[in-house]
């Protein structure tokens, strides 16, 4: 990982956090999805 604030060490750290970022935002896409199969469905029903 390199020394702390190394050009090794700063590009171990960014690496982190991209992937938190990435997972976060798979999180609120899988959210985003559900919801609206959700509201898809509901809206089904309301039509019977």
């Amino acid at each position: 990982m390199g020394k702390a604030g190394s050009e090794e060490h700063i590009d171990s750290v960014m690496a982190v956090v991209r992937r938190s970022i990435v997972s976060e935002l798979q999180k609120t896409i899988d959210s985003l999805k559900s919801s609206l199969i959700d509201v898809s469905f509901d809206g089904e029903q309301e039509d019977i």
